[in-house]
């Protein structure tokens, strides 16, 4: 699987479109105040990782049969206009019907661009998985079976709600619906 991208970062464009409102919890969770500035960093919206390149293969460490810890990423590029907090997505390309979510994270504060291997931002909120875990979930595809991996920041423009209990599907909609530019990094696994 490819992406939008030169070198060894993939990005994506600007994502246009209303947020139409929805009553509960705040998907981004808590915001680390005012909206980045739009040059805050130059260039388009990039995302990468020292442990893989675009379309390489992800190191077993970040899998089921390592330590599955999520591998550190960086990103780089002026935030879009609006931007009021970041999400991390992850999810297996492979699966279906799909899409299959092996890690979301919401509500990271505009400020931060980067997460070291295995953490998240403080403020930030890891939520469920496809599988119902609450966290990173590592590349497990069946054995003998090469998967493709996508990781996806999202400039969120603001929260946007959904119920507590919300499944991984509908928060990933709310979360694609409240984005204003998103950027992506892909990988294959194999085992």
């Amino acid at each position: 699987m490819g992406c939008i991208a030169w070198s060894t970062a993939c990005t994506s464009q600007a994502v246009p479109g209303p947020q139409p409102p929805v009553q509960a919890a705040a998907v981004s969770g808590p915001a680390s105040g005012a909206p980045a500035p739009a040059n805050a960093d130059t260039g388009p919206l990039t995302l990468r990782s020292t442990a893989f390149p675009a379309d390489g293969l992800i190191p077993v460490n970040f899998s089921c049969a390592g330590d599955n810890t999520s591998p550190p990423l960086t990103w780089h590029g002026a935030a879009p206009v609006g931007t009021t907090t970041w999400a991390i997505v992850l999810q297996d390309l492979d699966v279906k019907p799909g899409p299959w979510i092996q890690w979301m994270v919401t509500g990271i504060p505009v400020a931060t661009r980067s997460l070291a291997a295995g953490q998240v931002a403080a403020g930030s909120v890891a939520r469920r998985a496809s599988n119902s875990t609450a966290g990173f979930v590592g590349m497990c595809p069946p054995s003998g079976t090469v998967h493709h991996y996508r990781f996806t920041v999202y400039a969120d423009g603001g929260p946007q709600s959904v119920p507590v209990a919300a499944g991984p599907q509908q928060v990933l909609k709310a979360i694609e619906t409240g984005a204003v530019g998103t950027a992506s990094l892909d990988g294959t696994f194999a085992r």
